[in-house]
């Protein structure tokens, strides 16, 4: 048992006893309408709809997390961003986290294939790891063979199905 703020707990007692009360229900379109036996309706619910993809070109993807090869996915390293934009072209391009890099791509259904991947060529000592997250994730995009975004979130799968990299849309 919780007990909460006076409002909630008689909002809350009202709820419970229309759920009981229900007699039938009616679901038309976005509506669910529950009513007692006189055909009174009692609650209205709408359904929830999810928000719609986000498109995979024109969308700043930022990487929250990646297999780091070991069998464990990991958060990217704090105080770093790794970025992935796809055009209408067929291109890529982003930060890897230090460096920039490009290359080309093609999807066909929720196939993806990446293009040889280029890159400039700075070194990046802080935050401590950069330069060996940035080259994981640079091998991890050349393991690429699928992907998937579901609302605000792009997955990207290796050849066996398995989550290699997680983006979420940039504000």
């Amino acid at each position: 048992m919780m007990a909460g703020p006076e409002e909630a707990m008689i909002q809350e007692g009202i709820y419970l006893k229309l759920l009981n009360e229900t007699a039938t229900f009616s679901g038309v379109g976005d509506d669910l309408k529950l009513f007692d036996a006189d055909g009174t309706v009692l609650l209205v619910f709408k359904m929830a709809v999810p928000p719609a993809p986000e498109p995979l070109t024109g969308t700043t993807w930022e990487l929250t997390s990646y297999n780091n090869g070991n069998e464990a996915i990991v958060s990217v390293i704090a105080g770093t961003e790794i970025t992935l934009t796809f055009d209408e072209e067929g291109g890529i391009a982003g930060s890897a986290g230090c460096n920039n890099y490009f290359a080309s791509y093609e999807t066909d259904g929720n196939a993806l294939i990446f293009g040889m991947i280029g890159a400039t060529k700075m070194f990046c000592d802080e935050p401590e790891g950069t330069m060996a997250q940035e080259s994981t994730y640079l091998k991890l995009l050349n393991t690429a063979a699928g992907y998937q975004i579901e609302g605000d979130t792009l997955t990207v799968q290796d050849s066996s199905e398995k989550i290699i990299l997680t983006f979420t849309a940039a504000e």
